[in-house]
């Protein structure tokens, strides 16, 4: 049982919005600039107009039961905003896997953050991503994770009478596939 910092990252600015994306981190000392780094390292990829903002607090949470017990605070980030215009599908992007060590109910823990909408310029022809736009997405995620070194964590909920618990990301990786998000707004 543990205490951990869920980081909510809001995206606005396109079609669909808004959208989330849920990091969970070790609430001591918890610190965001990692995270607004990793996010601007793949902005010349989002839409004009897209931002995505990094929160400086949030709720602490027990990671067994998913109660919040707290909050956390840390220094203000500035928003991440797509710099660039051009055609792109409000409901397609790609996905960064985070691979932990942890494994529960004989399944391994894993994590997944969608960057979605990225442009239609980031995508090949046959619809997987661009080798570049691919190459700098696989450059941040590995850098996150060697940044975090430890601190970044998935979280498995609590389901069928196993407790939750969170697991250090230890790896990452982003398939050459177009990642599709589909909501109750579609």
């Amino acid at each position: 049982m543990a205490d951990i910092a869920k980081v909510v990252v809001v995206w606005t600015g396109f079609q669909g919005a808004p959208g989330y994306s849920v990091h969970y981190k070790v609430a001591a000392g918890i610190v965001t600039s990692n995270l607004r780094t990793f996010y601007d390292a793949v902005k010349a990829y989002l839409p004009a107009g897209t931002s995505v903002q990094v929160p400086n607090q949030g709720d602490v949470i027990n990671d067994a039961n998913g109660e919040i017990t707290g909050s956390w605070s840390s220094a203000a980030n500035a928003v991440v905003t797509g710099p660039n215009s051009g055609p792109y599908a409000a409901g397609s992007g790609a996905v960064v896997r985070w691979t932990t060590g942890g494994i529960v109910l004989g399944r391994r823990v894993r994590g997944r953050t969608f960057l979605v909408p990225l442009l239609g310029s980031a995508f090949q022809g046959n619809g997987t991503i661009d080798t570049v736009p691919l190459a700098t997405i696989i450059a941040a995620a590995a850098a996150l994770v060697t940044a975090e070194a430890g601190n970044l964590l998935v979280w498995h909920r609590p389901i069928a009478g196993a407790g939750g618990d969170s697991f250090p990301v230890t790896n990452s990786d982003c398939p050459d596939r177009s990642a599709l998000l589909r909501s109750r707004r579609d």
